[in-house]
């Protein structure tokens, strides 16, 4: 009897039906939740394919721009030269939800020259971009350009030394900084969307460029106790937008950089990583990481992902996976129905729990001569039985009469046990099979 019981158990079990909350998203991989307010990924975009070097949303969150270098064909001896050069390009290139077709903005042969660097400007559809060429002979040479749609790719300087872009996080403006040689930096202030450039006066040893609280830019100075070296203060002077000189400003507030947003942000899950209700995923996989001891701590961006940019409107994620570039929406759900979700992902797991249970039980009497085991101690004795021993834990194990199978009269409707949440149980009965009865 016990082998029938769990025979036909453990073929509902395989034919039934995926449950899922609404059809595009699933509690226990696409939701993340910050403090109150719970984010759903919405299934991928692909955007294109090809070996994608690096990504940046532009501040609005709206458009995406990504280097993307041509895949390289094999090669012959009638390969013709110009496809060679194309094979190998580096290319700048947008994407946004409003017109989904790839645009190419910008392109470099990728055999001497690299992209070593793209911002945006704050609020603006303005490309920053680096270049690095590498010559055979000789020292690489760095160039700046500036991109914008519908507009030819516009040369602001080269520099034999590197070139490092700082855009200003809250105005449309830019530091361009610039090493002529080792120990004396310079920079330009790009603004007016890039299309005017400001030199900026060499600062001292002591200091260096940054941006005030207001996103303005100015100099940054840490002044120490000279005998003990403990930082006594910071002093900011900010740059004239007009002179590139700097100037004594009671505005000129450094607040030092932001510290890391460690909610809502990109994490690594390395090769094996735990989501949302245990749910184990493997490969190199992407999260976006929420409040821990919130009901949907981290959503999964993709399991197998080269790499992973969130936008800073928290609106979308792009990440890179086998050759391909991808892109989630972010929707932002309103309380009511982040609480419905949550109750209903409670709900689907505590199904789940309470049926493997009621199989490990059934599999246990399989092997015990027909018998339960007995309620004291039987999350031991069913541990060889269940995936996991936390399975056990949570479980009611309410059964109160004979252990043995073949003396239920009615197993379809004699309670085994339950597993409580918020919203209701899932009981599981003596013959396998569970249901839900909603209520405190």
């Amino acid at each position: 009897m016990i082998a029938l019981l769990l025979a036909q158990a453990l073929a509902a079990q395989s034919s039934a039906p995926l449950r899922s909350v609404t059809e595009l998203l699933n509690p226990t991989r696409d939701l993340v939740q910050v403090k109150e307010t719970a984010y759903g990924l919405l299934p991928p975009n692909l955007v294109t394919e090809g070996d994608v070097l690096q990504m940046q949303w532009s501040s609005d969150g709206s458009t995406l721009a990504f280097v993307k270098r041509s895949a390289t064909p094999a090669l012959n001896q009638n390969l013709e030269i110009e496809n060679l050069e194309a094979a190998q390009r580096e290319v700048v290139c947008e994407w946004s939800y409003a017109d989904p077709r790839v645009k190419e903005l910008f392109t470099v042969d990728g055999r001497k020259t690299s992209i070593a660097q793209m911002e945006w400007l704050h609020d603006s559809d303005v490309l920053l971009v680096t270049t690095t060429f590498h010559p055979e002979n000789g020292s690489p040479m760095n160039t700046v350009y500036r991109i914008r749609p519908l507009s030819d790719p516009q040369q602001l300087f080269t520099n034999a030394g590197p070139i490092y872009l700082e855009p200003s996080e809250k105005q449309d403006l830019a530091l361009i900084e610039r090493e002529l040689e080792p120990g004396a930096p310079s920079a330009y202030l790009a603004e007016e969307d890039g299309t005017k450039l400001v030199p900026v006066e060499p600062h001292d040893p002591h200091q260096f460029y940054g941006f005030d609280k207001s996103g303005w830019p100015c100099t940054i100075e840490a002044l120490r106790d000279p005998v003990t070296n403990k930082r006594l203060k910071t002093v900011s002077q900010r740059i004239d937008l007009q002179s590139g000189a700097f100037k004594v400003s009671a505005q000129a507030e450094y607040e030092g950089p932001a510290e890391p947003d460690k909610e809502f942000s990109v994490s690594d899950g390395g090769t094996t990583a735990i989501g949302n209700a245990g749910k184990s995923v493997r490969g190199r996989s992407q999260w976006i990481d929420g409040s821990l001891k919130s009901p949907f701590p981290a959503a999964l961006i993709s399991v197998d992902t080269e790499s992973a940019a969130l936008s800073p409107a928290r609106n979308a994620v792009s990440y890179s996976s086998q050759g391909c570039l991808f892109v989630r929406k972010i929707i932002k759900l309103d309380a009511a129905m982040a609480k419905a979700m949550a109750d209903e992902l409670a709900k689907e797991l505590a199904l789940s729990q309470a049926k493997q249970v009621a199989l490990g039980m059934l599999m246990y009497a399989n092997d015990y001569n027909d018998n339960f085991p007995n309620s004291f101690g039987w999350a031991s004795a069913l541990g060889p039985y269940l995936k996991s021993d936390d399975l056990a834990s949570g479980f009611t194990y309410s059964y109160s009469g004979s252990t043995n199978v073949t003396s239920i009269a009615e197993p379809a409707s004699t309670i085994l046990g339950y597993v409580q949440t918020a919203t209701g149980r899932a009981v599981a009965y003596t013959d396998g099979h569970v249901r839900w009865l909603p209520g405190p």
